[in-house]
């Protein structure tokens, strides 16, 4: 399913966009928070931030690549989880 598709979903609030979602990019997702956290389990967990943050951010946005926007959730969720474990 194309990026426009899926955030039609979104937009539409059907559930079906987040398992969509989550076959499409949790790995990317995933891989980026784990690359900042040094850790599998953490960047997990991230994934259902990012994830909801989607939910509650589309709409009003409507992203032109997917992709990017989900992995700058993830990279920021990542990063705060960092600064808050210092």
């Amino acid at each position: 399913m194309q990026d426009k598709e899926i955030i039609g979903l979104f937009i539409k609030r059907e559930e079906t966009a987040l398992e969509i979602t989550a076959e499409k990019y949790k790995n990317y997702c995933v891989s980026i928070a784990e690359r900042i956290l040094g850790s599998r389990e953490d960047a997990e967990e991230i994934w259902n931030d990012v994830l909801s943050a989607a939910w509650n951010s589309i709409p009003p946005n409507e992203p032109e690549h997917l992709n990017l926007y989900l992995g700058k959730i993830a990279r920021n969720a990542a990063l705060k989880k960092l600064d808050s474990e210092k």
